[in-house]
């Protein structure tokens, strides 16, 4: 039943899996154990975060750069959302029209992604969506007025964010281990092979791009419902797509687990990281260059300095790190004849 349920592909390394249990689990009764404040925001972009990282790792999964596209689907789906709210409607049904309307919106500028994808020109693809990105967040901080999105019940919305995350991290793993997963690896290895026995690189090109588009949008859609956040959530996509990344560098691109493993690391560790920056602040009142470097403000400064580090010293991320059996391999038995 487990087996099924995670597609064949468990978290194999006892360590992993509880660990991944034990995630699970603070998760889900977050809402009950922690009051509706600092805590459960925490949370909730671990949440938020692990859907980007989804995207992410499966655009990995057909490409060897995945691009920047995923923060733009981010972005529309959080603007859809909150130009709808700001019509009036309740934020439930914002929700579905805003995120329906920006669902297939994405869903079309992904196909024409990866229908326009080749496979020698990765770093102009990437530059392309990367510059698009930035386009697409200066047009909404010039056009759309900041409006707040009406609060809605934190609990309910932390159950559906949490329901919604666990669905896509399953289906994730469905689609990996299915045969399309299969065939997007024999692309990304060999395209020329691939195409030679029969896969048709473009279609499943585009078929990739428009499922991670749907991840991508489905996290813009929710996090713009937050009650922490204010105005249109687009304005943040580049950063909380370099969030995701640093992520999935984190937990290891090479597993779904790993994008959990990340994201859940990343916000735990700029929480430790503000404290102890606070901290030092404090103690270099004297000292003004200092100060102004540990400032709490220079936060993702020093992850931007850590996440290079981090890829260089552990290329294959906290899953490699526990996926390693470390056990001593038993004694071989010597064979008669053997000069061993």
């Amino acid at each position: 039943m487990l087996k099924r349920l995670f597609s064949n592909d468990p978290p194999r390394p006892p360590a992993l899996a509880g660990l991944l249990l034990a995630i699970a689990l603070a998760l889900a009764v977050a809402p009950l154990l922690l009051p509706a404040g600092q805590a459960l925001d925490a949370a909730a972009q671990m949440l938020v975060l692990t859907l980007l990282g989804a995207s992410l790792h499966l655009l990995w999964r057909g490409q060897r750069l995945p691009g920047c596209a995923p923060g733009l689907w981010f972005g529309l789906g959080a603007l859809g959302v909150a130009w709808t709210a700001a019509g009036g409607l309740p934020p439930w049904s914002a929700l579905v029209l805003g995120g329906g309307v920006a669902s297939v919106a994405s869903a079309l500028g992904a196909a024409l992604v990866g229908a326009a994808f080749r496979p020698r020109h990765e770093g102009a693809h990437a530059a392309a969506t990367l510059a698009g990105v930035v386009a697409f967040q200066a047009l909404v901080t010039y056009f759309v007025p900041a409006t707040a999105v009406p609060v809605v019940d934190p609990l309910l919305l932390y159950g559906v964010m949490f329901a919604t995350t666990l669905a896509a991290v399953l289906a994730l793993l469905r689609v990996v281990q299915s045969p399309f997963g299969r065939a997007l690896v024999a692309i990304q290895d060999n395209p020329l092979l691939a195409e030679a026995i029969g896969y048709r690189a473009a279609w499943h090109r585009a078929v990739l791009q428009v499922l991670a588009a749907s991840l991508a949008c489905a996290a813009g859609a929710l996090a713009a419902l937050w009650p922490q956040a204010s105005g249109t959530a687009a304005n943040t996509s580049l950063q909380t797509l370099l969030c995701a990344l640093l992520a999935v560098a984190i937990g290891g691109r090479s597993s779904v687990y790993g994008v959990v493993l990340g994201s859940v690391v990343l916000v735990l560790a700029r929480q430790a990281l503000v404290g102890v920056l606070t901290l030092a602040t404090s103690a270099a009142e004297g000292w003004p260059l200092l100060a102004a470097l540990v400032s709490p403000e220079r936060c993702w400064l020093w992850l931007g300095v850590f996440g290079p580090a981090w890829v260089y010293h552990a290329p294959a991320g906290l899953v490699g790190l526990l996926g390693t059996d470390r056990r001593p391999s038993a004694p071989r038995q010597n064979t008669p004849g053997d000069p061993s």
